[in-house]
């Protein structure tokens, strides 16, 4: 790892930017385009996207109402979304496959919102890289706590949550 982020298969960190760019641009939501790349030992093991479940029309072609809505702003409903998240995707990949994630690292081109860093940290990653900041809905900032909580949830893993640097 360096001071801006992780080597990858002998990639830089703008190497690596460029290819969560690419693989993000297959991803199908509406509302955003994610890749999220799982590295164990130092190696890409998955690489996801933000997509629809198997079987689901893809949000793309109007598979996700929630994401089809044009009065429901990015960042809101998820509960309501039919779209697995590229972290959910890589989790889910891996437990189809039969691989352990304890220690490995989650780089992705969007922070995780709160559903992904509850998965993440059960999972056992050892941290996340990522290039774009997540910012929490205005509706849940008037919850007392709410944003403290997503704090202190990336204090769980060993390496935090951080974002990677010097990409530009």
């Amino acid at each position: 790892m360096t001071s801006e982020g992780p080597m990858i298969d002998g990639m830089s960190p703008r190497q690596l930017l460029i290819e969560l760019e690419r693989v993000a641009q297959r991803g199908t939501c509406l509302k955003r385009k994610v890749a999220a790349f799982v590295v164990l030992d130092g190696s890409l093991a998955i690489t996801a996207t933000n997509d629809t479940p198997p079987g689901m029309a893809r949000c793309l072609d109007g598979g996700c109402s929630r994401c089809a809505a044009a009065d429901v702003p990015h960042r809101t409903a998820y509960d309501l979304c039919i779209c697995v998240h590229a972290e959910e995707s890589a989790i889910a990949q891996a437990a189809c496959s039969g691989r352990a994630l304890r220690g490995a690292i989650l780089i992705t081109n969007y922070q995780p919102c709160v559903t992904c860093a509850k998965l993440i940290i059960s999972t056992a990653f050892s941290g996340v890289w990522y290039i774009e900041p997540w910012v929490m809905p205005k509706h849940a900032l008037g919850i007392p706590g709410v944003a403290d909580d997503y704090e202190r949830l990336w204090r769980l893993l060993p390496n935090g949550c951080r974002r990677l640097s010097g990409l530009g």
